[in-house]
C-alpha cells in the first residue's frame, strides 16, 4: 500500500460529526461532551483527518476570538496516527483558514502538541495550569486545594468581579 492510501485525509468537520470527536477528547484525557463539541462546531469551522476507513483519526477548529484573532483549538489525534504527520496537516489548515480571514492565530497547548506549534513558529507567551477536581464541590461553599486557592462553582454574582478582571488585561490587540 502506497503511503498516500494510508495518510488521513483533511476534510471539513460538521456538526454531525461531534458524538465521533467525543472519542478523540476521552482518548486525550479531555473532558468535552458531544454538546461542547456542538457549541464549538457551530461557532468554528472543523477539520478532520479521516483515516481510509472513514473514521476520525484527528481534529481541529478554529474559533472566533473577537474581529481580529481566531484561537487554534482540539488539535487531537488518535494515538494510531501519531507522529504520523496529521496534527501538523491539521494545524496548517487551521493556519490557512484564519489567514483566508486575515485574522492573527493564537493557542495553547499541552506538552504533546507544543513541539509541532513550535516548529510552525508559535512560541511562548504565558503558561497555564491545568486544574482538576476529583471529588464533587459540596453545595456552594468551595473546597480549598491548598495554597490559599479554593474552588467554587462561579455564580451570576462574581461576573461583575471576572469581568473587571479580564477588561484590566485587554483587549487583544495584533502586534
Amino acid at each position: 500500500m502506497a503511503a498516500t492510501e494510508t495518510m488521513p485525509r483533511i476534510e471539513g468537520l460538521s456538526l454531525d460529526a461531534a458524538d465521533a470527536a467525543v472519542a478523540l477528547s476521552r482518548e486525550a484525557g479531555w473532558n468535552q461532551v458531544a454538546a461542547d463539541w456542538r457549541v464549538m462546531l457551530a461557532q468554528g469551522s472543523g477539520f478532520a483527518g479521516r483515516a481510509a476507513d472513514g473514521s476520525l483519526a484527528g481534529s481541529a477548529l478554529v474559533l472566533p476570538l473577537g474581529a481580529e484573532i481566531a484561537w487554534i483549538s482540539m488539535v487531537l489525534v488518535t494515538a494510531t496516527q501519531r507522529r504520523l504527520g496529521l496534527g501538523t496537516r491539521l494545524l496548517a489548515r487551521c493556519l490557512a483558514a484564519c489567514a483566508e480571514r486575515g485574522l492573527v492565530a493564537g493557542l495553547d497547548a499541552t506538552e504533546l502538541g507544543r513541539p509541532v506549534y513550535a516548529q510552525l513558529g508559535f512560541h511562548d507567551v504565558y503558561a497555564l495550569r491545568r486544574w482538576r477536581l476529583e471529588r464533587a464541590v459540596p453545595g456552594d461553599a468551595g473546597v480549598g486545594v491548598g495554597g490559599g486557592i479554593l474552588l467554587a462553582p462561579i455564580t451570576p454574582a462574581d461576573l461583575p468581579e471576572i469581568a473587571a478582571f479580564d477588561a484590566a488585561r485587554g483587549p487583544f490587540t495584533r502586534q
